[in-house]
């Protein structure tokens, strides 16, 4: 399920910017499925652990940048207790909408991870990362 609503082919890319690009391509698998599991694990814990968290839309505006939209939710982590969310919802490379970033107290989810990940790209490379993400 989580490949259906989350772009992550859009979304490695855009968190490791120039290390994507300058990846060797057989580096470049093995860092999007390490990242892909390390997102399902950081993802399933903005919900509290929870997979099937009930979700209330509040509203949707526009992102002011490219042609995404943000939709603002309240995740139902148990009874009386919500988390604020905003999930950032763009095409995949077929047009589907899918989520392409998670917004928590003002702060994008793929912009912090993404810094986490180029500091190990920076540092060690892609060997760093993966073992990061294998830990």
């Amino acid at each position: 399920a989580f490949d259906r609503y989350v772009a992550i082919d859009r979304v490695v890319p855009q968190m490791l910017g120039r290390y994507w690009t300058a990846a060797a391509p057989a580096d470049r698998a093995p860092m999007r499925a390490g990242l892909r599991q390390y997102l399902l694990t950081r993802m399933t814990g903005l919900a509290g652990g929870e997979t099937n968290a009930p979700i209330k839309v509040v509203d949707t505006s526009h992102v002011p940048w490219g042609d995404d939209t943000l939709v603002n939710a309240q995740v139902q982590l148990s009874p009386g207790k919500t988390q604020s969310l905003g999930f950032v919802v763009g095409r995949d490379g077929g047009g589907r909408s899918q989520i392409v970033d998670i917004i928590m107290s003002g702060t994008s989810a793929t912009a912090m991870l993404g810094a986490e990940c180029q500091s190990l790209l920076m540092n060690g490379g892609a060997t760093a990362l993966l073992a990061r993400l294998n830990e």
